[in-house]
């Protein structure tokens, strides 16, 4: 789009082109870095869980064991609005439901699978927003009998999205154009 400093509707939408463009929804990232990258994560011990093998593309989770009930977190703030997604294997040599493991948005807990139906694997996804706080559990009830493992990878999160260095052009023309047409009415 080329902008006219003569017309005013393209003047402005010149100027609106340019402030979407840093407006936008956040591009996913894949795997832990960047934003998500491990040390931007914080873990919280449960139970005496632990927060296993991490590498660029994966992480484990492992529940408590012997160590009384708890439950463990890792979480991350939500780089930008969008969808976060995460493959996992999840195994317990546990029986019954003792152990669950799951996700958590903004301290809000939601399970998806316990002991029982173990082993498991699938996909977890979700929408968060920008700040949102974000991340996955383990939780023990019993502490017994050996803990609940979960590894997930394929990792994706939103991640804010940079403007083009023509976005930004737009948005300065469309701002030194009103300007400028500001001064010629006075």
């Amino acid at each position: 789009m080329t902008c006219l400093l003569n017309n005013k509707k393209m003047l402005a939408a010149c100027a609106a082109a340019g402030a979407a463009a840093f407006g936008a929804q956040g591009v996913a990232d894949a795997d832990f870095d960047n934003s998500y990258a491990h040390a931007n994560w914080t873990f919280t011990a449960g139970g005496g869980g632990t927060a296993g093998n991490q590498t660029a593309t994966t992480l484990q989770l492992v529940g408590g064991d012997g160590a009384g009930g708890g439950v463990s977190t890792y979480t991350v703030l939500a780089a930008a609005a969008g969808v976060v997604s995460v493959d996992f294997s999840m195994t317990s040599p546990d029986s019954g439901a003792y152990d669950f493991h799951g996700w958590v948005l903004n301290n809000v807990f939601t399970t998806v699978g316990d002991n029982s139906a173990s082993p498991q694997a699938g996909n977890i996804s979700f929408n968060v927003v920008g700040g949102d706080t974000f991340g996955y559990f383990v939780t023990t009830t019993d502490g017994l009998f050996g803990p609940m493992t979960v590894d997930y990878g394929n990792f994706s999160g939103p991640e804010a999205a940079i403007p083009e260095p023509s976005a930004i052009a737009l948005l300065a023309l469309g701002t030194v154009g009103g300007l400028g047409l500001r001064r010629r009415r006075a």
